[in-house]
């Protein structure tokens, strides 16, 4: 009837798996948040970040603090009370 044909392997499988490209899982924590409020605009009348008093009074001073600092060094200083200093 019909032919038996064999497959030629052109290069030998494999069969475990490995990753082609191995990355660190926490290299994020050794790189610096990319943000400018630093530079953010207090005077307009309408889009000042003045007009919210929660997010002026409460966020920004702790964002423009943490902008010198890489993630690693954010998380330990505001982990709570089991990690970091406590000063969340």
């Amino acid at each position: 009837m019909g032919s038996k044909k064999v497959v030629k392997q052109k290069e030998k499988v494999y069969s475990t798996k490995k990753p082609t490209n191995i990355e660190d899982p926490e290299a994020y924590l050794k790189k610096r948040p990319v943000w400018a409020f630093k530079q953010c605009d207090l005077e307009h009348e309408k889009w000042s970040i003045k007009n919210n008093e929660a997010f002026f009074d409460n966020i920004l001073s702790k964002l423009i603090s943490y902008e010198g600092m890489t993630w690693g060094e954010i998380q330990s200083a505001s982990g709570g009370k089991s990690v970091g200093n406590g000063t969340n």
